[in-house]
């Protein structure tokens, strides 16, 4: 059996930038192919946060998503 030594890592840091208001979200989510399943629960999780922004803030989100293309299209990625 199989564990994950890894930590999610998430940060969420909100500015403005010439009084536009920024909320940078980055991510490092579970990487290998075995964990699959955990690493789509991660990216729901930050999908989750960034629906919850604070109101007129604007979401730049990026990271390690370790994400294959397989699972881009097992997600809702696409409609977000």
């Amino acid at each position: 059996m199989h564990s994950s030594l890894f930590y999610f890592s998430f940060g969420r840091p909100q500015c403005r930038i010439k009084g536009v208001p920024l909320v940078f979200m980055t991510s490092h989510l579970e990487s290998t192919e075995e964990f699959s399943g955990l690493r789509m629960i991660q990216l729901d999780v930050c999908f989750q946060l960034m629906k919850i922004k604070p109101a007129g803030f604007t979401v730049v989100f990026g990271g390690d998503m370790n994400i294959r293309d397989s699972e881009v299209q097992q997600s809702n990625m696409l409609t977000i």
